[in-house]
């Protein structure tokens, strides 16, 4: 590498930025920081962004997308991996999702590979067992095959460690603390879900059955795509009727979300699996309160002093939290205080985007 150049990383896994998923939004806030020290190109599908360059610290080559899902996703790594091999020269190559392990043996013929994994699905019981072998085996490549792996979650790091006999880093993700829009929140008095792609594990369904037992009247705010499954998509439409419910679909301009978030008097999250949600860490970062399910991923981040929890998959459970959580107003916001100084100590992105300089700092030594 010459001296006086910036490192060449490409990333393929978030699909395009403005981010709209949980990997690309990790990567927009890394970006954001360590643009200075790197040059990055992000491979996108049109499904996702149609921004073919931003002039923000990165350059993205969007490849058209079709209109099967999977042969979406399918076509996207394949013609990301050949393009790197082929038509680009970089310096390391970063991986997201466990899913992309396919191309890490090609691409390690060329380059370093970093393979970021968000969680791990062959330990996730809704799937058959089937499902779950070929899971593993997919694991097995994208660990043994990688330069390195990086997890999210310590606790899956620890996994991947004893199993593989890898030394496996653990970095959490990051958010940026949005000072400006701390100082402009303006309470609209409603109560806000938000996921990038609403499928059954975020655990909607959940939410709006407990909003229905305790006769809520208010206002209930839902942000994300319903697209993904036309059957939960009715599901979700049969348990709305009846309720004051708004569903603005997808938002990927973060100014636009973040005062969707900062506005909302209460966040719900009841998610019955995740590995460490982007959504839970920026909701924090804005002092927005939070009732949260209890599953390990949440609980590894936040105590009771920080967010309100409630038994995973359980209605009459959130149900009461809710009920308490808008009887008790300043208890919740005390609560978002506290949560929001845990994130401002150990998830800033300043921080955690160090770990990943360094890391990527010893794979090219540098």
């Amino acid at each position: 590498m010459k001296k006086n150049r910036k490192p060449k990383i490409a990333i393929i896994g978030v699909k395009g930025l403005p981010a709209s998923g949980g990997a690309a939004r990790a990567w927009e806030n890394l970006i954001s920081v360590l643009k200075d020290d790197f040059e990055f190109t992000v491979y996108a599908i049109s499904s996702h962004t149609s921004n073919t360059y931003k002039n923000d610290g990165f350059n993205q080559i969007v490849f058209n997308s079709v209109s099967n899902n999977a042969l979406n996703s399918l076509q996207y790594l394949l013609k990301s991996m050949c393009h790197c091999l082929f038509l680009r020269n970089f310096d390391l190559v970063v991986t997201n999702h466990v899913s992309s392990s396919f191309i890490i043996p090609f691409l390690r013929l060329k380059y370093k590979v970093l393979a970021r994994a968000g969680g791990l699905s062959h330990l996730d019981t809704k799937w058959s067992k089937f499902s779950r072998l070929i899971f593993k085996n997919m694991m097995g490549v994208f660990v043994k095959f990688s330069s390195e792996v990086v997890c999210v979650s310590k606790e899956q790091a620890d996994y991947l460690q004893r199993s593989y006999s890898k030394k496996i880093f653990s970095i959490p993700n990051g958010v940026v603390i949005n000072e400006i829009m701390l100082s402009k929140k303006d309470n609209k008095n409603y109560i806000l879900f938000s996921a990038a792609r609403i499928v059954e594990i975020k655990g909607l369904h959940i939410l709006l059955k407990a909003i229905k037992k305790i006769k809520y009247s208010g206002r209930l705010v839902i942000v994300g795509n319903l697209d993904h499954c036309s059957k939960y998509k009715e599901t979700i439409r049969r348990l709305s009727i009846g309720i004051n419910v708004e569903f603005t679909g997808i938002i990927k301009e973060k100014k636009k979300l973040y005062e969707i978030i900062s506005n909302s008097s209460l966040f719900i999250f009841p998610s019955q699996t995740e590995a460490m949600s982007n959504m839970l860490l920026e909701v924090a970062s804005l002092k927005t309160p939070i009732i949260a399910s209890d599953i390990n991923d949440n609980k590894t981040i936040f105590t009771e002093n920080e967010v309100l929890f409630f038994r995973v998959d359980d209605v009459n459970s959130l149900s009461g939290k809710i009920d308490y959580a808008l009887s008790n107003k300043k208890e919740m916001l005390v609560k978002a205080e506290n949560a929001f100084n845990k994130i401002k100590s150990e998830y800033d992105i300043n921080s955690t985007s160090m770990i990943y300089k360094k890391l990527i700092g010893s794979l090219l030594s540098f």
